[in-house]
């Protein structure tokens, strides 16, 4: 499917929505569509960005795809880099296989960093990677048991991140959209950027003039509404 996301007010959002389908992303769009016109027992195959699999933006969507086929088979390529070199997307990308009307009783996943190499598979019950108590309907994929047992682990714990008055956030700077404002150097003008690179052994290591990527962003009226608030934060890699 066409990867692009879509305006509030474009043509294409004016025409899903008539359709009954809203979603933020063209791809989203093609694969509901799709979905849509299938006939019972019409099979689906996709190559769509794994970012669709969880998190609020995608929740009308996962709603309707699930509501639509059901998951047979899920395949994670794990290079971001290697499945679209050609098209610059940088995405990291699973093939997903479902039928329309029909829900078997496990789903066949699989991994491989790109399609010509090695394939590790393992078969999930249906329930694992759809539970049917979610209300966000999330798409869990667990390409190895110890993924799986972390998971059910974390499902037990007692409270969830806004009972305990936390929240999380990807960060709001998007480093190839803010090319003009990144600088190597920090400086009076800047505030500083956090890399997954800036994080070692546990602790944050800032400045690092000699690695790749950029210690500082411009504070200006451009970047105001990317900026965190200060606060004490826990950084993940």
């Amino acid at each position: 499917p066409p990867y692009r996301k879509i305006h509030t007010a474009s043509h294409e959002r004016r025409t899903l929505a008539a359709a009954g389908i809203e979603v933020p992303n063209l791809y989203a769009g093609f694969v509901a569509l799709a979905a849509e016109l299938l006939d019972h027992q019409g099979q689906l195959v996709a190559i769509i960005p794994r970012s669709f699999t969880n998190g609020p933006y995608f929740r009308r969507f996962r709603r309707l795809l699930l509501d639509r086929i059901g998951l047979q088979q899920i395949h994670v390529l794990d290079s971001r880099d290697v499945a679209f070199a050609d098209s610059a997307v940088l995405q990291e990308n699973v093939v997903i296989r479902g039928v329309r009307g029909e829900r078997t009783a496990a789903v066949v996943v699989s991994s491989s960093r790109s399609v010509a190499e090695p394939v590790t598979t393992r078969e999930v019950p249906y329930s694992e990677v759809v539970r049917p108590d979610d209300p966000e309907a999330f798409i869990h994929i667990t390409l190895d048991e110890a993924s799986a047992e972390f998971a059910r682990q974390v499902l037990e714990l007692p409270c969830r991140l806004p009972t305990l008055d936390l929240s999380v956030s990807t960060g709001p700077v998007v480093d190839f959209r803010a090319k003009e404002h990144l600088r190597q150097t920090p400086g009076e003008d800047t505030v500083p950027l956090i890399f997954p690179a800036h994080l070692r052994k546990g602790s944050v290591v800032w400045p690092q003039t000699e690695g790749k990527k950029p210690n500082a962003l411009v504070r200006c009226e451009a970047t105001e509404r990317s900026l965190m608030p200060s606060g004490t934060y826990v950084l993940v890699k």
